[in-house]
Formats: C-alpha cells, sequence, structure tokens
C-alpha cells in the first residue's frame, strides 16, 4: 500500500468520524439524512418521529416547546444504552430479591414439602412473568440505532419518550411482586410458628384474633386454631399436676412446723381427712383427664374421617368429571364414525361418477375441446335477459356458464366448421340471422350427434324455439321429435324448423313438434325467417352449463 493511499484511507475514516450521525435511510419529506429524532408522546401517532435538518428547522420555527422533545441520533443511541443498562439492573435486582425468597423457602422444604414446593413453583411462575417490555429490549439491544429496521426505530422512539408511562408501569410491577412477595413471607411465617412450642402458639392465637382478619388468612388461622384447641386441653392437666405438686410442698412444710409446736398428733387425722380428699379429687380429676383424652382422641379421628371424606368427595367428582368427558369423547367418535361412513359413501360415489366421466370422455372424445367464455351478440341485452330466465324456468336450473363455441363473425359461416363445433355437445343454445333482418334460434339439452341418425327424444321436455324479432317463446309439444342433426340438415322438429348445408336453403312451418297455436300466428312458414327461406347471415352457438 502506497503513502498516498494510506493518506487517502485515513482522511476518509477522519471525516467519517467527523460526520453527524444519520441513519441508514433518508427523510421521506425532504429526502434528507435523518440525524435527530422527535419524542413528543402526543404528537407521535400524528407526526413523523424522524427529522433531517429541515424537519428541524421547520420545529425551530415553531418555538422552544416544540424543540424541547427532540434529541440528536447520538444522544438518542447514549440514552438508549442507559435504558437498557438501566432496565436490566432493575431485572437482576427483581431477580436477587425472588432468588433470596426462594433460597429462605427452602430451607423449610423439609418439614412442609409439599406445600412449600406449591410456593417455590408460585415464585418461579412469579420470576417467569416479566413485563412484556423485557423481551422486546432483549430483541432491540444488540444492534445500533443507525442499523435498526425501521419499526424497530418506531418502538425506540415511543419507549424514550414513555417517561411517566414507564415510571408507572414500574410502579405497577414492584406492587405486585411486593404483594406477592408478602403473601409468601406470610404464609412462611405461619409454618415457622407450626414448629413452636404450644406456650408460644398460645400466644400466637391471641395476637391473630387481635389482629384484623383477611380472606386469603383464613385457611391457615382456622388451621392454626384447630391445633391450639388440642394443646389447651392438655396444657390444663399439666397446670393441675403442678398446682397438686406445689400443694404438696405446702403440706410437707406445715408438717414440719406442727411437730415443731407439739400439734401433729391433732393434725395428724385432719391430714388424713385432707390426703382421702385430695386423692379422691386425684382420681376425679384423673377420669376426667382419661375422658377428655379419649375425646381428644375421637376429635382426631373425625377429624381425620373429614379430611378422608373430602378427598373421597374430590375423587368422586373428578371421577364424575371423567366420565362426563369419557362419555362426550364417545359420542364424538361416534359422530366421526358417522362421518366418516358418510365421507366413505361421498368418496365412493365421487369415484363411480369420475369413472361415468371418464367413460364418457372415452366415448364422445369431449376431452381435449377447450371452452371459452362467451355471450351471444345477435340478441339485444333486455331480450337475451328475459331468454335466460324462460330457460332456467324451462329447465328449472340456474345457469352456471356459457361457453361461446361457435361464431360466424369469428370462424366464418361455414357449414363444416359448424358441424364440427356443435357435434356430440348437449344444452346448446342457436341463434340466427336471416337475410331479412330476422333474429331467431332454439335450445336442446339433447346431444347432438352427427352419426345418429335419427331424432333424438327430450324426456323432460325442455326444448324451445324463439324469435327475438317477434318476441315469441315456442316450446315442444311432441318429445320425439325434440332435434335432427346430419352433416346435411339442422332440425328442430319434424317441420318447425330446417336449415340445409350452406345455411341458405331450408323451411319452417310453425305448430309441427313445437307449439306456437298460443300467439294466433297467419303465416307459420315464414314466422321465424321473415321469408320462406333461412338465407342465414349470421349464427351463434353458446353452449350452457348449470348449478
Amino acid at each position: 500500500m502506497t503513502i498516498e493511499q494510506t493518506c487517502s484511507i485515513n482522511l476518509l475514516m477522519d471525516d467519517k468520524q467527523k460526520r453527524t450521525p444519520a441513519l441508514n435511510f433518508i427523510c421521506e419529506s425532504h429526502k434528507m439524512e435523518i440525524i435527530m429524532f422527535n419524542l413528543n408522546q402526543i404528537e407521535f401517532e400524528q407526526t413523523n418521529p424522524f427529522l433531517c435538518v429541515e424537519c428541524a428547522q421547520d420545529l425551530l420555527t415553531r418555538g422552544n416547546k416544540a424543540v424541547a422533545n427532540t434529541i440528536s441520533l447520538k444522544k438518542a443511541d447514549e440514552k438508549w444504552n442507559e435504558y437498557i443498562k438501566d432496565q436490566c439492573e432493575k431485572r437482576l435486582q427483581r431477580q436477587s430479591r425472588l432468588n433470596q425468597a426462594i433460597g429462605l423457602i427452602k430451607k423449610l422444604q423439609e418439614k412442609y414439602n409439599q406445600e412449600l414446593n406449591k410456593m417455590i413453583q408460585s415464585l418461579n411462575d412469579q420470576l417467569k412473568k416479566e413485563p412484556k417490555e423485557y423481551e422486546q429490549i432483549m430483541k432491540l439491544k444488540d444492534t445500533r440505532l443507525q442499523n435498526q429496521k425501521k419499526q424497530s426505530l418506531y418502538e425506540i422512539i415511543k419507549i424514550l419518550g414513555q417517561t411517566d408511562q414507564q415510571k408507572k408501569q414500574e410502579q405497577i410491577s414492584n406492587q405486585e411482586d411486593s404483594k406477592f412477595y408478602n403473601s409468601q413471607k406470610k404464609k412462611t411465617y405461619l409454618l415457622k410458628i407450626k414448629f413452636s412450642g404450644c406456650k408460644t402458639l398460645i400466644h400466637v392465637q391471641y395476637y391473630i384474633y387481635l389482629e384484623p382478619k383477611r380472606s386469603n388468612d383464613s385457611e391457615n388461622e382456622q388451621e392454626l386454631v384447630e391445633f391450639l384447641k388440642k394443646s389447651t386441653i392438655q396444657d390444663l392437666y399439666l397446670s393441675f399436676f403442678e398446682m397438686s405438686f406445689n400443694s404438696l410442698s405446702s403440706f410437707k412444710k406445715e408438717e414440719q412446723e406442727l411437730q415443731q409446736k407439739g400439734k401433729l398428733t391433732k393434725l395428724q387425722q385432719q391430714d388424713l381427712e385432707n390426703q382421702n380428699e385430695a386423692l379422691l379429687n386425684q382420681q376425679k380429676w384423673y377420669k376426667l383427664f382419661q375422658e377428655n383424652q379419649t375425646k381428644l382422641e375421637s376429635f382426631k379421628k373425625i377429624d381425620e374421617l373429614q379430611r378422608t371424606q373430602l378427598q373421597l368427595d374430590e375423587l368422586l367428582l373428578q371421577d364424575n368429571q371423567n366420565k362426563q368427558k369419557l362419555k362426550e369423547q364417545e359420542e364424538l367418535v361416534e359422530k366421526s364414525n358417522e362421518q366418516l361412513l358418510q365421507a366413505k359413501a361421498k368418496i365412493k360415489d365421487i369415484d363411480w361418477l369420475s369413472d361415468k366421466i371418464e367413460e364418457l370422455e372415452q366415448i364422445y372424445k369431449i376431452r381435449n375441446h377447450s371452452f371459452v367464455k362467451g355471450e351471444i351478440s345477435l340478441l339485444t341485452k333486455d331480450y337475451a335477459s328475459e331468454l335466460y330466465q324462460y330457460l332456467e324456468k324451462r329447465t328449472n336450473k340456474k345457469i352456471k356458464n356459457k361457453y361461446l363455441l361457435y361464431s360466424s363473425k369469428n370462424q366464418g359461416l361455414y357449414t363444416d366448421i359448424f358441424i364440427k363445433s356443435i357435434d356430440k355437445m348437449s344444452n346448446l343454445l342457436f341463434v340466427f340471422k336471416s337475410q331479412s333482418e330476422s333474429i331467431f334460434g332454439g335450445f336442446s339439452p339433447c346431444q347432438f350427434l352427427i352419426q345418429s341418425g335419427a331424432y333424438q327424444i327430450d324426456e323432460q321436455a325442455q326444448s324451445f324455439l324463439f324469435s327475438q324479432t317477434n318476441k315469441e317463446f315456442y316450446p315442444i309439444q311432441d318429445k320425439s321429435k325434440a332435434i335432427y342433426f346430419t352433416k346435411d340438415l339442422f332440425a328442430f322438429g319434424l317441420n318447425d324448423l330446417y336449415i340445409n348445408s350452406g345455411f341458405q336453403s331450408g323451411s319452417s312451418q310453425l305448430g309441427v313438434s313445437y307449439q306456437c297455436n298460443q300467439y294466433n300466428i297467419h303465416n307459420v312458414k315464414n314466422r321465424l325467417f321473415g321469408s320462406p327461406m333461412p338465407n342465414i347471415t349470421a349464427c351463434e352457438v353458446i353452449m350452457l352449463t348449470f348449478v
């Protein structure tokens, strides 16, 4: 590397360091580099937070208040790094507090393992329940602002500007942690109390009753009270024996004094009576002790039976729920089996229809036909709508698609092309225009087979002829003679519509196979063509499909 190249590189690096930091995309309004952010949260949704030099100049003209919330890209980068560092420290402090609580609870885990495990699980769940901002910060912290995407910069600007809202959110999070921590601390405190002596428990009982009860502590307090009730009876018995021992010591002392005074003989009888009375009292108290002991054992058994009953009730409830779920699953399985059988039946029908369609395609060789959707151009719009309504009424079906098979305008008025276009097709609508400007035609669901050499039968009687010029429809009345089709003749009915090869010669006599007496027509031979001969000048054929 030469000295000139080294100097050039150093100059470029110096220029780059001296340049004001900018983002990797430009301002949409002024097409200049973005060097500042607008942190105003009130205008965040209405204005552009990314500022170039011109944008900053516009804010300056609006006054100091508008500029107060702007920040350079360098300062924003520093503030963003400080924010990430602060959030990480707070997160570590929070984890430290919760981990200390976990360590304290683990010390009691050996004696109350099951309950403490629940508490530890609650703390772990609380530890995992991090504010949603942490996850977002972790995704954004490892990339400098210049390299962030535009959408990420939107989020960063929104976070940097939400000072009050951020403090409020942190305060809510700290309050929730404090409330949860105090709740766990209370439970730990009650567990410690249970291992203390009976007298300590009595003092705790007194303290609890002086304190106002809270709904979430009632269950622990009730358990403590039951334990103290059982312990109180035993303390009474111990107090009785302590009083008896003190009385015996007092009697010994008096005996010594009486012996010294010479009154022992006089008091021996009284002492014997007192001993007998004391013995009776001891027997009475011992009997009472045994009765209370028996009652205590009975209470323990009753308590155990109640707990067992509660466990049985819970098991019974779970069993009933499981039975109900099992029943629902069985019903679901049964329903699924029914649907499966129906689906199999449908698949079988579909396979059968597919085979039939394939067979028909092979018979009539229509697989290679390519159909193009189209409309009849010879008909007026109003009459075409009226014609389609009449056709749907005759077939009792809704038209789905119209495919233009033949048009003399596009393909020429040639008999061979006409025959090739309609051979083996069905549901065809024909429209003709004669030299006398008459527009007429016909429809038939029957299949046009050039090799049949016989009339096609319309079992459903859906075929008809029509005349747009006369606005008339002529429905079929002889189903056995719907259409006739050869290479030399195209016909509807016996004599109703005949058109010979070449489209110029033919004849028409309505009323033979197609009905026309409803119109009282005097000249049935000229009704369709407008003249004795067809003299066709235009022809169109469409194939209809139905829903």
